[in-house]
């Protein structure tokens, strides 16, 4: 007969995963404890874990450091702990329909539910953190802790919210925009110098994020493509291009046939320099002497 288990707490699911039995660090197989236990009781050491193995006691450091340095938090949230943090919050970085966020620490924000009715989007959004698979997560801002109740959620501070061009978002909107509601310019910035969705809550209805466990067949087609050589990219382009994401040389200006120029260059630089024996150009077509093109 299989057993089931009641459902993690918020404010523990952003730090445990279940396995079968036994409650499971999120970022190493290094500590775990019995089901059986308390959640109080598994909250404080899994916090007091993720301080001691994955932040050392500091809030800055290497990323996966910065990432697990969640300040203790008992338990029950109780009206003393929400009005302290209201009353340490500092600057407000923004509002949205639902929640008002605030600069909590020098790496950390913290946003907080309007009213009662919107506490929902902080606990659907600590969830979807919670249960993103690991192809998901380089692309969602990290969740530190959030209130059981979901009166308000910790997460990390990200840089340039709202200003990132385009080709800086890409990746971003490339690897969740099917799952993701809502994902538009002011809710992706910089984490560790990463794009990441900075809101992921579900959108106005507060909908659910639903993973898939295998990243989709896109992404892995553009993870598995293969990149130009580093001694390639150093190259110049033979293409009048301002910002070439092709090659990643810089240019002069933009032309309409950007990226065929690029190619075109690209293909024929590798060839000068024996990278490839053939680019498709003319001059190959009609001879080779010497791997130089005529």
């Amino acid at each position: 007969m299989q057993i089931e288990f009641a459902p993690l707490r918020p404010s523990l699911a952003v730090l445990v995963r279940q396995d079968g039995a036994w409650l499971r660090c999120r970022d190493c197989d290094n500590a775990f404890w019995g089901v059986a236990n308390a959640t109080a009781v598994v909250l404080a050491k899994a916090q007091r874990h993720a301080v001691k193995a994955h932040a050392v006691g500091q809030a800055a450091g290497r990323p996966q450091r910065r990432n697990a340095a969640a300040q203790a938090v008992p338990a029950d949230v109780t009206v003393a702990l929400t009005a302290l943090l209201v009353s340490i919050r500092g600057k407000k970085l923004g509002a949205g329909v639902a929640r008002e966020g605030f600069v909590l620490t020098e790496t950390t924000v913290i946003k907080f539910a309007k009213h009662s009715s919107r506490r929902e989007d902080n606990l659907v959004e600590a969830r979807a953190w919670a249960s993103a698979p690991d192809w998901a997560r380089p692309f969602l801002c990290p969740v530190v802790q959030v209130a059981d109740d979901g009166e308000w959620i910790i997460m990390r501070r990200a840089d340039r919210v709202g200003s990132l061009s385009q080709r800086e978002r890409e990746p971003v909107n490339a690897a969740l925009g099917h799952f993701i509601e809502d994902l538009h310019v002011g809710n992706i910035g910089l984490v560790d110098g990463r794009p990441v969705a900075t809101d992921y809550s579900g959108g106005w209805a507060a909908r659910e994020v639903v993973w898939p466990s295998v990243a989709p067949a896109h992404l892995r087609a553009a993870q598995a493509a293969p990149q130009p050589q580093a001694q390639a990219r150093k190259q110049v382009c033979h293409s009048d291009v301002t910002d070439c994401t092709m090659c990643g040389s810089l240019h002069t200006k933009l032309p309409s046939t950007h990226q065929s120029q690029c190619l075109s260059g690209f293909a024929i630089w590798q060839h000068r320099n024996g990278i490839v024996d053939d680019c498709g150009c003319p001059s190959c077509r009609r001879r080779i002497e010497g791997g130089v093109h005529a």
